[in-house]
């Protein structure tokens, strides 16, 4: 439950600052730098707009027919840790319209869910995903993951995704909080 409040105060913070300004690199590589109670950042990257950035494979897109798409806005990319194995990426548009929209997963589903980021970046969304504590690898009804595993049920619930998100749109944009 910590961690939905957590991603929550994240997206908050990416609310209405009164100018929309360019993407710093070096801006958007010191988010690594963000502290936040039992999350771990792994990497930060900015990704550009030339060339196109091919999303990750995943369920997600094999779902979607396999097609490989591409990004051609750039972008702040986050991957991080949220307590033991919660992943979560969270997308900072350049071209960013000041709200935040944190993308769900279908069925039991335990993966991030790309092609959803993608539609929110395109439409200038600051977005986050999360693979809520478990991986699936071969379809949203895959349950292997609950037996003996009594946490992941619960992280798959309600995760810290949300917070962990504002607190970075925060830190990023310097601005008091979204519009949800």
């Amino acid at each position: 439950m910590r961690s939905f409040w957590l991603l929550a105060a994240l997206g908050a913070g990416m609310s209405a600052a009164a100018s929309v300004r360019a993407l710093d690199p070096a801006q958007c590589a010191q988010l690594s730098q963000l502290k936040l109670a039992e999350t771990r950042v792994e990497k930060t990257e900015f990704i550009s707009a030339v060339p196109p950035w091919q999303i990750p494979d995943g369920v997600f897109a094999r779902l979607g027919g396999g097609a490989r798409m591409t990004v051609a806005t750039p972008f702040c990319r986050v991957s991080m840790v949220i307590e033991k194995e919660i992943q979560v990426e969270v997308w900072l548009p350049d071209d960013w319209n000041h709200r935040f929209e944190g993308v769900g997963n279908a069925g039991l589903t335990g993966a991030l869910n790309y092609p959803s980021m993608l539609s929110a970046l395109r439409a200038h969304f600051a977005t986050a995903s999360t693979d809520t504590g478990h991986v699936t690898e071969h379809d949203p009804f895959q349950s292997d993951w609950i037996a003996g595993h009594p946490q992941r049920v619960i992280e798959f619930a309600v995760t810290e995704r949300i917070s962990a998100s504002r607190a970075f749109c925060r830190r990023h944009r310097r601005s008091p909080g979204p519009t949800m």
